[in-house]
């Protein structure tokens, strides 16, 4: 990854939906952000970070954008979303 992003590489995309971004690769953020004709949304919640054990970024803690919390999906409802969504 490291070679391809030396090539200065352009995700050729009006939008790059970037998921799990809480266990990020230093590497792929550089690249995202270099991005600027996209819209980058990052997707990930810095609670579920699995993976800072082997290097991982959290992308929601480097990034300047406006937060929104998940307030329904399909596997719960508003019980269980309302206070997860609350800041802790």
């Amino acid at each position: 990854m490291k070679v391809w992003a030396q090539a200065d590489p352009r995700i050729e995309s009006d939008f790059i939906l970037f998921d799990e971004a809480q266990d990020s690769d230093g590497v792929m953020l550089w690249v995202l952000n270099r991005q600027s004709h996209a819209q980058t949304i990052y997707v990930g919640d810095p609670y579920q970070q699995i993976y800072k054990w082997r290097g991982a970024v959290n992308a929601m803690a480097q990034i300047e954008a406006p937060e929104h919390a998940l307030t329904e999906s399909f596997r719960f409802g508003p019980v269980i979303a309302t206070p997860a969504s609350c800041s802790h």
